[in-house]
């Protein structure tokens, strides 16, 4: 029997349906889907109505006050459903919803990376990242290594613009003093400087002044006399060290002071402490050439030349 209130009784036979009360003004998609949660609860099979007087369209029930309790016509579409609903609801059989048959959702791929169009440069900030990384973890063997390329070219460089046979024993000389010298000992001094010269405020006008002046009155002359000593050893000439010292320190540190206090003064503003040792291995190259040149040639022709 129909109830008056507009829900739909179930006729015996029929399968249990779920109670649904549809707006007439939903969209068939969305009364689509209702049916189809209705045919799971019963495992997928087919719902064959039975007889029922008046055929389908009285089976179905009473449209009323803009609601629509149609659980079998939700699931055909909206343009046939008054011809459906007409018919004897025996000539109707609705085929079993087979999971398998729901469409399924395409998968979206993934977006495509975009090449680099800048390869050299990713190459460029991976060498200098895993530099630094490397630097802040052995700081001492790092800047012996910059110290060793510096030098090398240096004195390369040095060789041939003076000309005449390469001498490879110089060069092994000059970068033996780069490691064994130039990084590890010029890592602790600049490493004191920042530490003991004004270190809650390293980038002011006066610290800058204090640490070039005691670079360049104190650690310049003592260093060039280390420079000197070791070269004369390495070349087997131990006792040359001292008269070698006596006649060329004073035109090194002549010249020393027409290039190092302006470079200083540019390490002390604007390099980082732990890239010290890099920053002055680019100057020393050309530093280099100049002490290369005159630990072997003496000062006086080397400024002739």
């Amino acid at each position: 029997m129909m109830e008056s209130t507009g829900r739909l009784s179930r006729p015996e036979g029929c399968p249990a349906f779920p109670s649904l009360q549809i707006s007439a003004r939903q969209r068939p998609t969305s009364v689509a889907r209702a049916w189809r949660a209705g045919a799971r609860l019963h495992g997928g099979r087919a719902a064959s109505l039975g007889p029922a007087p008046g055929g389908l369209g009285s089976w179905g029930g009473k449209i009323g006050a803009g609601r629509l309790a149609l659980p079998v016509l939700a699931a055909l579409p909206m343009s046939t459903a008054s011809a459906v609903a007409t018919a004897p609801a025996a000539e109707i059989t609705l085929a079993p919803l087979v999971p398998e048959q729901l469409p399924v959702p395409e998968e979206l791929e993934p977006p495509a990376e975009e090449e680099d169009a800048t390869p050299s440069r990713n190459v460029f900030a991976e060498f200098w990242a895993n530099y630094n990384a490397l630097l802040a973890e052995k700081p001492i063997m790092v800047k012996s290594a910059t110290s060793f390329f510096g030098f090398m070219i240096g004195d390369i460089c040095a060789q041939t613009i003076m000309g005449g046979a390469y001498d490879p024993f110089r060069t092994a000389r000059l970068t033996a003093f780069g490691v064994l010298m130039d990084g590890p000992v010029g890592h602790c001094w600049y490493s004191t400087l920042d530490k003991h010269v004004m270190p809650e405020d390293p980038k002011c006008t006066k610290a800058i002044v204090m640490k070039t002046a005691l670079d360049q009155l104190v650690w310049a002359p003592f260093f060039s006399c280390v420079f000197f000593t070791f070269i004369r050893t390495l070349e087997g000439h131990p006792e040359a060290a001292l008269s070698t010292i006596q006649s060329e320190l004073v035109p090194t540190i002549v010249a020393n002071y027409a290039l190092w206090p302006l470079a200083h003064l540019i390490n002390f503003r604007f390099v980082p402490s732990e890239q010290r040792i890099l920053y002055i291995n680019f100057v020393q190259i050309l530093w280099t050439s100049y002490l290369s040149n005159l630990a072997n040639n003496g000062h006086t022709s080397m400024f002739h030349h």
